[in-house]
């Protein structure tokens, strides 16, 4: 359900906004959000460490 949804929302963002980009942080260790926004197309672009916890930057084009 989250996944479709988060699809639905990504497909939405593109058709009303001139993008061909959207991307997202998350914590490494925040597996159900690495699932679900891998689910809706996303890709890992990045690993960083922030404030001494590790972060995921992911990224959806077009």
């Amino acid at each position: 359900m989250a996944s479709q949804v988060t699809k639905d929302f990504i497909k939405e963002v593109f058709s009303k906004y001139k993008i061909d980009k959207v991307g997202a942080f998350t914590y490494a260790f925040n597996d159900r959000s690495i699932i679900l926004l891998e689910k809706a197309g996303f890709t890992k672009v990045e690993t960083f460490i922030e404030d001494g916890i590790e972060s995921i930057y992911l990224e959806k084009r077009i």
